[in-house]
C-alpha cells in the first residue's frame, strides 16, 4: 500500500514538472513569435519611411519601388497635392500662421480671380478672418505686395463686412467650409505685374482652420506632393502617408519684401 502511494506521489510530481516545463516552453515560443512579429513590423515601417524619404525630394508625381538589406521592401507613390483648379491646404492653419499658394503667373479670368474657402462649419466658437497678400513682380528685382482683409464679423476691424462673404456649409472640392469669398477682378484691377504667390494668414481663430483656394481662368501650378508608401517584410505590412508642400517663406517675409536695392515695406 505504501509503495503504491509513493508511486502515485512520484507520478504526480512528474506530471506537475512536465506541465511547468511545457508551460515554460510554450511561453518561450510565444515570446519568440511576438518578438519576430514586432521585428518584422519595425522593418516594414522602416522600409515605408525610406520610400517616403526618397519620393519627397522629387518634384513630380511618380511611383518607385525598392528594398532594404534583407527581405524588407517598399512601394511608394506620389501625387500632386492640387489639381489644376483647386488647392486644399493639407493641414489646419493656426491663428497668425500663413499658407502659401504658388501662382506662377496665374492671372485669373473675367470678373473673378480666385475663390477662397475656409473655416470649420461645425466650429461655432470662432469666426476666423483672412488676411490675403498677393505678391507680384513688375520686373527683375522689383517685387510688390497687394493686401486685403476678408472679415467675417462686421465692425471687428473697424470696417463693414465685405458683401461677397458667404457663411454656411460650402462644398469646396469635396470638403465643407464655413466661409466662402470670391476675389473679384476689380479688387486687383490695379495689378499690372505678374502674380507670384498668395499668402493667406488666418486671424481671430482659436483652433486650426481648414483652407482651400479655387482658381479661375487658368490652372494653378503644382503645390507639392502627397506620398503614400507601403513597406513589407514577411507577413508584416506598414503604410505611411506624408504631405510635402513647396518650401515656404518665413513669417518675416510678410513684413518686408527684399529687393536688390534694400528692404521695401
Amino acid at each position: 500500500m505504501k509503495k503504491g502511494q509513493a508511486l502515485a506521489v512520484v507520478l504526480l510530481v512528474m506530471a506537475v514538472g512536465v506541465t511547468v516545463a511545457l508551460g515554460a516552453v510554450s511561453r518561450s515560443v510565444t515570446e519568440i513569435n511576438v518578438s519576430s512579429v514586432q521585428e518584422e513590423a519595425a522593418r516594414a515601417l522602416e522600409a515605408a519611411e525610406v520610400g517616403v524619404e526618397r519620393l519627397v525630394g522629387l518634384s513630380s508625381a511618380t511611383t518607385i519601388t525598392g528594398s532594404l538589406e534583407g527581405s524588407a521592401g517598399y512601394s511608394a507613390t506620389s501625387v500632386s497635392t492640387s489639381n489644376p483648379a483647386w488647392f486644399k491646404y493639407p493641414s489646419g492653419i493656426e491663428n497668425g500662421d500663413t499658407a502659401t499658394v504658388s501662382l506662377n503667373a496665374h492671372l485669373g479670368g473675367g470678373a473673378s480671380y480666385a475663390r477662397v474657402c475656409w473655416g470649420n462649419p461645425t466650429d461655432v466658437s470662432t469666426s476666423p478672418a483672412l488676411e490675403v497678400m498677393l505678391y507680384y513682380t513688375m520686373g527683375a528685382n522689383d517685387y510688390r505686395v497687394k493686401q486685403m482683409v476678408i472679415e467675417t464679423v462686421s465692425g471687428r476691424t473697424g470696417g463693414s463686412l465685405p458683401p461677397a462673404v458667404l457663411a454656411g456649409n460650402y462644398d469646396c472640392q469635396g470638403t465643407l467650409y464655413k466661409y466662402r469669398y470670391t476675389i473679384s477682378g476689380t479688387e486687383i484691377a490695379d495689378l499690372a505685374g505678374t502674380p507670384v504667390m498668395l499668402r493667406i494668414k488666418m486671424i481671430y481663430n482659436t483652433a486650426p482652420q481648414a483652407f482651400a483656394l479655387q482658381s479661375f481662368g487658368s490652372n494653378l501650378p503644382n503645390q507639392g506632393l502627397e506620398v503614400n508608401s507601403v513597406g513589407t517584410t514577411g507577413d508584416a505590412v506598414q503604410k505611411v502617408k506624408a504631405v510635402a508642400v513647396d518650401p515656404d517663406y518665413p513669417p518675416m517675409f510678410d513684413n518686408a519684401i527684399f529687393s536688390g536695392g534694400g528692404l521695401n515695406k
